[in-house]
C-alpha cells in the first residue's frame, strides 16, 4: 500500500471489521458494544483510546490468602510429613484460587491490553507455583508485572530482577560465596534481553 494511501486511510473510521481485528490483537476478544464504540474512531484514535485506558492493578480484589505472610511460613525442617503434606496442599488449593482469580481478571478488566501484556511479560520472565510453592509470592509477581505492563522496559527488567518469585524461581537462594549459581544471571542476559551468544 502506497503512503499517501496509508494516510488517507489514517483518517477514515474503522468501521465493524477493522474494530474487532483491532480489540483482539491486545486483548482476549471484544464485546459487540465495545467493537460498536471503537467503529467510528479513526485509527489513531483508537490506538490512544486504548493506551489511554490502561491500568497498573486490577479491579477485582485477590484471594484472602495471596496478601497473608503468615500463608509463606515453609514447615520447619522437624515437622512431620503430615503436616509437610498439608502445608503442600495448601499451597496447590492457593496457587489454584490465584490462577482463577487472574482469569476472572482477564474477562472483566476496563483493560484488556493490560491483562494481555501481563500475561505476556509472565510468559517473558517465567517462573511457575510448581517451583516457587509459595501463592502470596506469586501474587507479588503478577501485581509487579501488572504495574509495569505497558511502562518502560528497563523499569520492568529492574522490577523482575528483585520479585521474590523470580529469585527462587531462577536459584538464587542456591548462591554462595564463592560459588554463585549462575543460572539468574544467564536468564537476565540470554534470555530476557540481550539473546543468546550476547
Amino acid at each position: 500500500r502506497s503512503t499517501s494511501g496509508a494516510l488517507a486511510m489514517s483518517g477514515m473510521a474503522l468501521g465493524v471489521d477493522d474494530a474487532r481485528r483491532l480489540l483482539t490483537r491486545p486483548g482476549f476478544g471484544a464485546t459487540p458494544a465495545e467493537v460498536a464504540a471503537y467503529a467510528p474512531l479513526t485509527r489513531a484514535e483508537a490506538v490512544d483510546r486504548l493506551l489511554e485506558s490502561t491500568v497498573t492493578s486490577a479491579v477485582t480484589p485477590p484471594p484472602a490468602e495471596s496478601s497473608d505472610s503468615a500463608s509463606m511460613q515453609r514447615p520447619a525442617r522437624d515437622v512431620s510429613a503430615e503436616d509437610r503434606k498439608a502445608f503442600a496442599k495448601r499451597q496447590r488449593e492457593e496457587g489454584l484460587a490465584l490462577r482463577a482469580w487472574w482469569l476472572h481478571e482477564m474477562l472483566v478488566t476496563p483493560s484488556p491490553l493490560t491483562e494481555r501484556m501481563t500475561l505476556f511479560w509472565h510468559g517473558h520472565f517465567t517462573s511457575s507455583q510448581q517451583k516457587v510453592r509459595l501463592a502470596p509470592l506469586m501474587y507479588r509477581q503478577n501485581v509487579m508485572l501488572r504495574a509495569n505492563a505497558v511502562g518502560n522496559f528497563a523499569t520492568l527488567l529492574h522490577a523482575a530482577s528483585k520479585d521474590p518469585a523470580m529469585l527462587i524461581y531462577l536459584d538464587t537462594v542456591q548462591n554462595r560465596r564463592g560459588h554463585p549459581n549462575e543460572n539468574f544471571a544467564r536468564e537476565v542476559m540470554e534470555l530476557f534481553t540481550l539473546g543468546e551468544g550476547h
